[in-house]
Order: C-alpha cells, then structure tokens, then sequence
C-alpha cells in the first residue's frame, strides 16, 4: 500500500475501505511521513466542515504522533488560530474544510494555497467540484523533490461520485494509470475487536452490506424513498399494459443529458438518451417517437422548468411539467416534484424498467431522499442541486420517471386538472 502512496506513477488514491479499517489513521499517517520526509513541503488535511475534523481526524493525526512519539513542541508546534502543524524541518500541515458553500461557490478560499499534497477524510461528504479545486492547488516543490502532486481520499462505500470515477472504473479495468484504488474491510484491521464485528452485522442489511463487507452497490438507506432492493426489483416486475406515454428531460447546461422515456402502462420499455441537442432537435425526438409508438400528444409530458419550457412550447396539449409548483390533489408536499417521487416509490413493486442505463437509474434513485424528516411541515425531498453534488451529474434518468407518475397522480384527482 505505501508503494501507492508514494510511488511515481499514481497520483490520485482512493482508498475505500469499510467501517474501522483505520482509513483516517492512515491518513495521517502518510500526511505525516511525507512531511517528515521532505522538508519545508506543505500538505493539507481536509474534511466537509472544520468542526468534524477536529472532533475525528485531528484526533488520530494526535494518536498517530504519540504512537510515534512525536511531541508538540519539541518536533512540532501547533497553531490553533490558524490551524497548522509545523514539523521541526519547515513542512506544514494545513486543515481546510471543503463544504460546499453558496457565498463561494468557485472554492476562491481555498485558491491561494500552495500544496504538494493533500488527504480528505470522508470524502463522500465533499463534491466533485471541491475535489477538482484543490487538485489545482498541488504544485508546491514538486520540482526541487521531483515529486508528483498526490491526492489521497478515504471513504466509505458510497453511490455518489466517487462510484462513477473510482470504484466503477476499477472494477471494469478501466481506471486510469494516475489513479489507484484501495478497498480494505474490517477482517483487515488486526486492532478490530470480534465484538465490533458481531454487532455490526446485526445491523440493517445496507448497513452490513456497505460497512461490514465494502459492498459499494448499496447505498446508505437511511431516509431512502427506495430501497436498493426494491429499485433492483423494479426491472424485473410485470406490470400490466395500458396507454402509451412519454416522458422528457430536457438537458439544460454542462453535462445534462436529454433523457427521453417510452412507456406501456408502467413499463418503460425504452429509453433515448441524447447530448448536446437544442430545442428543434429535442422537438424532432418526440415527434418520431410519438409516430413510432403512436402516442397521443396528451400523455407526452416535458419538464419545464428550464429549457424544456421550449419545447413543450412546440409540442400543443403536452403536459408541461412543473417541479417546483403545488402539489395535486390538496395533498401534504411541499411541491409536485417530492409529490411525484413519493408516487414514484409507492409504485415501485408494479413499475418495470429497462435494462438499458441500469446503473445509472439505480444511482439516480438511491441519491433521492427524504429532506428533514423528522419536520411536521410538508413533505419534501432533498433538492436537485445536493444530488447533483452527491453524485456529480444531474439525476436525469429518475426525472424522467419520476414525470410519469404525474399521470398517476392525475388519475385520482377528482376535477379538471388547468394548466
């Protein structure tokens, strides 16, 4: 493992271990022999918010130094104000928290420093795009050491992004030659007590799965609107047959996909994905599919809430579709979005789904969850924008599901429904 951790070739490290497999203790570890090993470099320890830090991995960088007998004062000082370590030879250890705020959105706190390395503890709680920040910061004595910039990550097993960059790659042979991923479980950690393990597995099945033996295909479930288990029966149900419907994401900016869903009854028995197409040509899309599947113009529904307002536009008698409007039926959520989602997953065991896009459906709906739940006020689900932070992309696919529920919803509404 430390050849990894040093080596030429492999500059960004996934470590991916599961629940007390020492991850953050290895962390520090390596942040601190790095520091001892060239003088006057500077690393960076970071987690989402600096008061988890100090609480936990600041905590085990202590642990680390008095295992190694390491004493402040003597071979390091402390600046608390600041927040960094100083070894005797002039290597700096710097916390930095990488939440994503609202009031910094391009990460310009953190765009001054000067690094040659840096580790996130729990890296599943940290965006992409925080990530991608403070990789750019990795240039500090590369040269005079001949070093390469290094980025270590630990986590969890997790479907956010760290899945689509790291672990699936990985587990395809497809990862690339400056990244490495290192899984580990608690079997490996000779310190773990046989007690630990024995109460962790009488844990919920998500929780054994992802904590105990590193299963990266399970989710954390805890306020899932749906199980993974009940997501992975949704391609095989056998719904029964009825009208024909489609429903549209539209791409809006960045890596949006235009998602287009072909519906029998609640099957959807394809799925049309397209990049970087405009409105005439998303327009075009429904048309041929429409004449293809001979679907009435009522039972095709866009979402609105961006650019596809364009293309319903185009489309007279679709259903323009409206996330953030009121929901139906005088029903108790805060908007027609979490309304829908909710009927989504009331349904899930009479939907069925196609194989096509599988992994990406399922990480769509996995990322879903209930927002505040323990509030008496509406019901809600967490926003699209922290779903795209969690799993790097926006959730396109289950969108796209989640729009024909509003037929459904529509079905048990007593008067005319005006749009």
């Amino acid at each position: 493992m430390w050849n990894y951790l040093f080596d030429k070739d492999n500059t960004q490290i996934l470590f991916g271990g599961a629940a007390r497999v020492s991850k953050s203790y290895l962390l520090c570890a390596w942040a601190t022999i790095y520091c001892l090993a060239f003088p006057q470099i500077h690393g960076a320890i970071c987690r989402s918010r600096l008061t988890s830090l100090k609480k936990t991995t600041l905590q085990t960088l202590f642990e680390f130094f008095r295992h190694q007998g390491l004493k402040e004062d003597k071979h390091f000082t402390f600046n608390r104000g600041d927040m960094v370590i100083t070894f005797q030879n002039g290597s700096k250890i710097f916390f930095i928290e990488l939440y994503n705020n609202p009031s910094d959105p391009d990460f310009d706190r953190i765009m001054s420093l000067s690094l040659t390395f840096a580790g996130v503890d729990e890296v599943s709680e940290i965006s992409e795009n925080a990530i991608n920040k403070l990789q750019t910061r990795l240039s500090h004595m590369l040269i005079e050491y001949n070093l390469k910039p290094k980025l270590l990550l630990v986590s969890n097993p997790n479907r956010g992004w760290l899945y689509n960059k790291y672990y699936k790659p990985f587990k395809s042979n497809e990862l690339p030659k400056y990244r490495k991923v290192i899984l580990g479980l608690p079997d490996d950690n000779s310190y773990v007590s046989r007690d630990y393990i024995d109460n962790l597995e009488q844990l919920d099945q998500g929780t054994v799965q992802r904590l105990r033996w590193g299963n990266w295909e399970y989710a954390d479930e805890d306020f899932n609107i749906i199980s993974y288990d009940q997501i992975l029966q949704m391609f095989y149900n056998d719904p029964i047959a009825g009208e024909k419907y489609i429903s549209c994401d539209v791409a809006n900016i960045g890596n949006d996909k235009t998602v287009i869903g072909v519906w029998n009854g609640l099957e959807c028995f394809n799925i049309y994905t397209y990049d970087k197409a405009d409105t005439p040509m998303v327009v075009n899309y429904i048309k041929e599919k429409m004449k293809t599947f001979n679907v009435k113009i009522k039972n095709v529904i866009i979402d609105a809430d961006g650019l596809g307002i364009g293309v319903a536009d185009y489309l007279k008698g679709c259903v323009p579709f409206k996330g953030g409007s009121s929901a139906l039926n005088n029903e108790n959520y805060r908007n027609l979005r979490s309304q829908c989602y909710m009927k989504l997953a009331d349904l899930s065991d009479q939907i069925k789904l196609v194989d096509k896009h599988r992994d990406e459906i399922i990480q769509d709906l996995q990322a879903h969850r209930l927002n505040d739940p323990d509030s008496e006020g509406k019901t809600s689900i967490i926003s699209k924008d922290k779903i795209k932070q969690h799993i790097g992309r926006s959730p396109d696919y289950s969108d796209m599901l989640m729009m024909r529920m509003y037929y459904e919803m529509k079905r048990v509404r007593h008067k005319t429904i005006i749009y």
